[in-house]
């Protein structure tokens, strides 16, 4: 193998290695934001979407307790998302935004909001895994 074949293999397991960080660092956000989620019947964790290029539009009658649905969503999504895709996290219930600014006991410091606070943490934890 030449100098030039090992340059390109070389990159091409730099990118791999960079998308799978990315999905990882994606789906731990994810996940992190569906299980802080506050749980009366699970329809607002139920709602939580997971798309790429564009974010979901209107609700869900998905209830979901436990978040696992709509975690397998977000593992599906961001399991085929391009490298470079924006891939999204919408949660459409007209309630959402009354939970994520303290309405609940359950989750006074919001879902969205704490989890993007440990972004750097998330990063690095990631990183060191992969």
């Amino acid at each position: 193998m030449n100098f030039s074949e090992q340059l390109q293999q070389a990159t091409l397991k730099i990118v791999d290695h960079a998308d799978d960080t990315r999905r990882a660092i994606t789906l731990e956000l994810f996940n992190s934001v569906i299980t802080a989620t506050p749980v009366d019947t699970g329809r607002a964790r139920g709602n939580w979407q997971t798309t790429n290029h564009v974010p979901a539009s209107g609700a869900l009658e998905r209830i979901d307790p436990g978040g696992n649905l709509a975690q397998d969503e977000a593992l599906q999504r961001v399991g085929v998302s391009e490298p470079d895709a924006t891939v999204w996290l919408t949660n459409n219930l007209p309630y959402i935004s009354r939970l994520e600014y303290g309405h609940s006991n359950q989750a006074p410091e919001g879902m969205v909001r704490k989890n993007l606070s440990r972004i750097t943490q998330i990063l690095r934890e990631q990183a060191a895994k992969q």
